[in-house]
């Protein structure tokens, strides 16, 4: 209970006071994508390994929010956090990371169009659409592979 309270803080950003707040959120991120990785070839434990996958993005995503201050940059890095899911599950076979990278590529162009293009400068608006299509082609590529291997 006190580690879903203490990551609950992480993710809305109520961490200060806290000495090093600002590593908490890679920490979280990290202790809750090692519990994926134990847990994931464990058929007992298969439902609790795709809750931990979500909740890892999820951390990961406000962990950038909280770190980085440039909307564009936060988008790009979870589009390489889109990205990096889906690798893993291409050389993983892993179906489940493919499919929560789907989740993240959503959330990044939600994240894009309606909240970092809104008042942005025409070039800011060419680099954020175009860092999303490269994104995009490039996590589809990933993608047609993951299906073929399954």
């Amino acid at each position: 209970m006190v580690f879903i309270l203490n990551l609950l803080r992480v993710v809305t950003g109520a961490t200060g006071g806290i000495a090093g707040h600002q590593a908490l959120g890679p920490l979280y991120t990290a202790m809750v994508y090692t519990g994926y990785w134990l847990t994931r070839g464990t058929p007992r434990a298969q439902e609790a390994s795709g809750i931990l996958l979500y909740v890892g993005h999820l951390t990961a995503m406000f962990a950038a929010v909280h770190l980085i201050d440039e909307r564009i940059l936060q988008s790009l890095l979870w589009g390489l956090l889109a990205l990096a899911s889906m690798a893993w599950s291409v050389c993983r076979r892993d179906r489940l990371a493919g499919q929560s990278s789907l989740v993240l590529f959503g959330a990044t162009s939600v994240k894009v169009m309606l909240y970092d293009l809104h008042g942005a400068a025409p070039l800011a608006r060419i680099v954020g659409l175009s860092m999303l299509g490269i994104t995009f082609y490039a996590g589809g590529l990933l993608y047609q592979r993951l299906a073929k291997s399954m």
